[in-house]
């Protein structure tokens, strides 16, 4: 059976996870926003990267875009220069059906109705959930730690995590989970690489009896406890 475009671009959001999700986005967005002659193409590599700084995300998009390109034929290039590098979606539509497909669980997406779930889904986007996981999967896959990487990660401790645990509790214990997938989801990857940076500082594995019990409340198997914080 061959798969269409929406299809392939779902299995790529799930093997690439928020990255493909981040980088997708961004792209759709500036192919929307060129209206005038696509010459060159639907959106180019600079464009993208400056996009992608500006969420405060340092991340190099090169290796995703081989692979959406060449692995799952949702992009092709157009133009292509020592200088310039230019694609365009196979289709569009399909890869935007499949962004709100990976991201609500429906091509037809709907503003939520109930008021409680408007303001935890504010609440997490003001979170910046997608620029802390950048941060911390960085962190988390470094052997050892500077001082500087330190000072970030005592900012995000002592700043942010917290804030996530309590919108974590409020969407699990609450019921909303099912109804904010990604935001629990991205939660909870938020306080498992938490812990996982910790151990570094730890210098030696600590205990995992908080991080399993921190994974078993996104699973909504019990209420969370934060009281170890």
């Amino acid at each position: 059976m061959i798969m269409g475009v929406r299809e392939r671009t779902l299995d790529a959001l799930a093997r690439y996870g928020e990255r493909a999700l981040m980088v997708l986005k961004l792209a759709l967005k500036i192919a929307d926003s060129n209206t005038g002659p696509k010459i060159f193409g639907e959106f180019d590599y600079k464009s993208l990267v400056r996009a992608i700084r500006e969420l405060g995300v340092d991340y190099n998009p090169s290796p995703l875009l081989r692979s959406l390109e060449r692995e799952y034929a949702i992009i092709e290039t157009t133009y292509h220069s020592s200088t310039r590098h230019w694609w365009r979606f196979v289709d569009r539509e399909a890869v935007r059906e499949a962004l709100a497909i990976y991201e609500h669980g429906s091509p037809l997406y709907e503003e939520p109705k109930d008021p409680r779930v408007k303001a935890l889904k504010a609440q997490v986007a003001a979170l910046e959930p997608e620029r802390l996981l950048a941060v911390l999967r960085e962190l988390s896959a470094k052997e050892r730690l500077s001082e500087g990487d330190k000072r970030v990660y005592r900012v995000i401790v002592f700043n942010e995590l917290e804030l996530a645990v309590e919108l974590l509790e409020k969407i699990v214990d609450g019921g909303y989970d099912r109804l904010l997938p990604k935001e629990a989801e991205m939660l909870a990857e938020i306080v498992d690489l938490s812990y996982k940076v910790a151990e570094k500082l730890a210098g030696t594995p600590a205990e995992r009896p908080a991080r399993a019990r921190l994974l078993r409340v996104a699973a909504r198997r019990e209420p969370l406890n934060t009281s170890f914080y």
